[in-house]
């Protein structure tokens, strides 16, 4: 899946669309928040051999998936919109996060075909 969301984004990337600026800077800023929030959970399993403690994994958890709810519910409207969607769906597809993306893997690949 990882490979196929990788020839996506290349795919995504080569064409030459025309960018309406800002139409998609609340997407952006969610695909950061979720970047930064994705480097946090990483940071914590990196602490423990084996599954961090609930109390201290739990909000961080809570507030990755909320994000990435977010994410999924938000339409890209741009080509750089699909593209951080993209980059997000690809950190969502670690072990750590698989479960949780085939909604943002449809909301993406809806969004691709928006511009088919």
């Amino acid at each position: 899946m990882l490979q196929a969301t990788q020839h996506i984004s290349r795919f995504i990337g080569s064409f030459n669309m025309p960018r309406r600026s800002n139409d998609d800077a609340v997407l952006i800023e969610l695909c950061a928040r979720f970047q930064k929030q994705e480097a946090a959970v990483r940071a914590i399993f990196s602490q423990y051999e084996d599954s961090p403690p609930n109390e201290l994994l739990h909000p961080v958890m809570d507030a990755w998936s909320a994000s990435l709810d977010e994410i999924t519910a938000t339409a890209a409207t741009t080509l750089e919109g699909i593209r951080v969607k993209a980059q997000a769906l690809k950190l969502a597809l670690d072990p750590i996060g698989a479960d949780d993306c085939g909604d943002l893997t449809r909301s993406l690949l809806a969004d691709v075909l928006r511009f088919g």
